[in-house]
């Protein structure tokens, strides 16, 4: 309980980071003692990654010269220490089957593995899992089945494991093995104890939905989990999952726009209490610039209803930093509000054969923040004297100050305007530009999707096809994922592109992927699946084409259309100047702004949300008539109503 109340502040405190907030003014440091040249490994306390991550935070190591050192960051190497059970004892379990009993010799320590010793393999069917402290009072731990851990040996015994979220429990209950053709032979048990530096994260309820129910597919809940981000590393999230029946799991994490999955399973019965757990053990090293990256997780059911989430926690492994020392001296980390990162370049990769000093990093320091962070440049240069083809406001929420960052999501109706590569979009305000560096994030966003679609025959012996519209033209699109009912299929899928002038013949489909094979073995309750990967903009829709091999068209099945988001980085102006962008300009290169080398730096900080206003078509215009669009209307709004109230007051005295 001690680790949990510690490390709730700093669970509730990584969930707000990934908001915009303002940045502390305190910068943490620590000394980090190197006794000679060469690779050095310095294990991370949770709490610095977690300042490090804050909004407005960065992590940077400096040598013993004040000289930038570059760094990388990785897995701490510190699995939990096993622990033997003083007892093992079988014995008939209370709902028929059979139950281990194991008594742990572990005073106040927390544990999150199960191994047991084993004569033959452990059933495949889920086993639960209970605590208790006095052998009286039992509690629910997870339920889950055995995976055997290494290599059977030579008279067939293996290693079996549970994991489970971490408790203190001295004994341990594992019921519901099958009677099967007598009582396990179990030939010891032990516990890993909790990793000193990992640390669990007790997190509000996630965002979970449940699309259309006329899906092709089973049953659905699917819920967006803040766990990632940089330098995180994820061992295990803990699940209470409720439904009737079993329940399929699909773990997906973004991968330049699209969502691979990580992990898959079913679980035989949903319970509402005892937690699941998914052991992972998948870094997720992201570049350490970047912020909280999110998981996507899809459940599904066999009942009428999706299954729901009820609680659930993630836990991480610790993190160690990895260097190579040029000299021997005092180096210094230092973190937290406005600390900025070091040089961008490629992190050192230490030789596989070369053993690192470990090296424990002194106690931290505080100091002020020193001063504010680097001031961002407000303007670009002139703003060009061309014309638009589109043009919109461009506001911002709890009214930045001048030079404060702002993030900007390009909004879709943009696309269709600008070019591909959106070299001609520009921030405007009055007669100058607002210099700007663009970022896209690897989690997609859904650009349409379709839910139960029967699939249209061909004239002849062609592939079955349809047409999947898209929101907006032009949308960068970056996958589509083909899902089917639960069973075995063995198809052809490919998507093709409307033609458009300039690329090919105008009306001429184009091929956006080659056929994809697709063949599916799923049992219920999870759907067969296909993610076919993307690049382009497509005009209006696209069209989905499946190979059905004589088998003939499958009976319906859901499309879902994935597209890359574009976010612009930029101060707010300075003064009262009117802010707009503009987008659609084929003369226009590329700008040349200095912002695009602070990408990870801007990351980092602080920021206010701002968006487009499309409340009103697009106007066109000059790069400085278009800017000042906005003022305009507010001036001659104002004088209409300075005309109205002075008609009224003429009006009262006249009476």
């Amino acid at each position: 309980m001690r680790r949990l109340r510690a490390i709730l502040p700093l669970g509730l405190a990584f969930f707000c980071a990934a908001v915009p907030v303002r940045a502390q003014a305190t910068r943490y440091t620590r000394s980090i003692e190197v006794p000679r040249a060469g690779w050095v490994r310095v294990p991370l306390d949770p709490d610095v990654a977690h300042k490090a991550e804050s909004a407005g935070g960065s992590l940077r190591l400096f040598g013993p010269e004040g000289e930038d050192v570059p760094f990388r960051r990785v897995p701490a190497e510190e699995p939990g220490a096993r622990v033997a059970a003083r007892e093992v004892k079988v014995s008939p379990g209370a709902a028929g089957g059979w139950q281990i009993e194991v008594t742990l010799g572990v005073e106040s320590a927390h544990h999150d593995r199960l191994l047991l010793d084993l004569k033959g393999s452990p059933p495949t069917g889920d086993l639960r899992l209970s605590g208790s402290a006095d052998g009286e009072d039992w509690q629910p731990v997870v339920i889950g089945a055995l995976v055997s851990v290494g290599r059977p040996g030579p008279e067939g015994e293996l290693t079996a494991a549970l994991p489970y979220p971490a408790t203190g429990a001295r004994l341990l209950r594992l019921s519901g093995w099958p009677s099967g053709e007598g009582p396990p032979e179990v030939r010891g048990a032990a516990v890993e104890l909790v990793p000193a530096r990992s640390y669990h994260l007790s997190l509000p309820l996630p965002d979970c939905r449940s699309p259309d129910p006329r899906s092709a597919a089973s049953p659905r809940t699917v819920c967006r989990l803040p766990v990632g981000g940089a330098g995180r590393y994820l061992r295990r999230l803990d699940l209470v999952v409720g439904g009737g029946g079993p329940v399929g799991y699909r773990l997906f994490r973004a991968e330049e726009g699209r969502w691979e999955a990580v992990g898959e399973g079913i679980w035989q019965h949903a319970d509402g209490e005892a937690p699941r757990c998914l052991p992972l053990g998948l870094p997720l090293d992201r570049d350490l610039s970047g912020p909280a990256e999110s998981l996507r997780l899809e459940l599904y059911g066999t009942g009428d209803e999706a299954p729901a989430v009820r609680d659930y926690g993630a836990d991480f492994a610790g993190e160690a930093l990895v260097f190579r020392a040029r000299r021997a001296g005092t180096h210094t980390l230092a973190y937290g509000p406005s600390v900025v990162p070091g040089s961008p370049g490629s992190p050192p990769q230490m030789p596989l054969d070369t053993e690192a000093m470990r090296v424990e990093a002194g106690p931290a320091e505080e100091s002020p923040a020193p001063g504010s962070l680097p001031p961002i440049p407000d303007t670009g240069g002139a703003a060009p004297a061309i014309h638009f083809a589109g043009t919109w406001p461009v506001t911002a929420e709890e009214s930045p100050k001048p030079g404060e960052l702002c993030r900007l999501v390009l909004p879709p109706p943009v696309y269709d305007v600008a070019r591909d590569d959106l070299r001609d979009v520009r921030l405007i305000a009055s007669d100058v530009q607002v210099p700007y560096a663009r970022w896209r994030p690897a989690e997609p966003v859904l650009a349409t999707s379709l839910r139960g679609a029967a699939l249209a025959a061909a004239d002849g012996a062609g592939p079955s096809h349809l047409e999947l519209s898209l929101p907006a033209p032009r949308l960068p699109v970056s996958s589509l994922v083909v899902s089917a009912p639960p069973g075995r299929l063995d198809r052809r899928v490919r998507v093709l592109y409307p033609g458009t002038a300039g690329a090919g013949t105008a009306g001429e489909a184009q091929a956006a992927s080659p056929w994809l094979e697709w063949h599916c073995a799923a049992n219920p309750p999870l759907p067969c699946r296909l993610t076919v990967a993307l690049g382009g903009a497509p005009g209006a829709g696209v069209t989905v084409e499946i190979d059905d091999r004589g088998a003939g068209p499958l009976p319906a099945v859901d499309l879902e259309l994935w597209r890359r988001r574009d976010v612009l980085l930029f101060p707010w102006p300075s003064g009262e100047r009117a802010l707009a962008l503009g987008a659609g300009a084929a003369e226009l290169e590329a700008p040349n702004f200095d912002l695009a080398g602070r990408l990870g730096e801007l990351l980092a900080r602080p920021w206010h949300e701002a968006r487009v206003v499309l409340d009103q078509a697009p106007g066109g215009g000059g790069g400085r008539v278009g800017s000042w669009a906005v003022a305009a209307t507010l001036i001659v709004a104002t004088a209409i109503l300075l005309l109205l109230l002075h008609g009224v007051l003429k009006e009262q005295e006249e009476r």
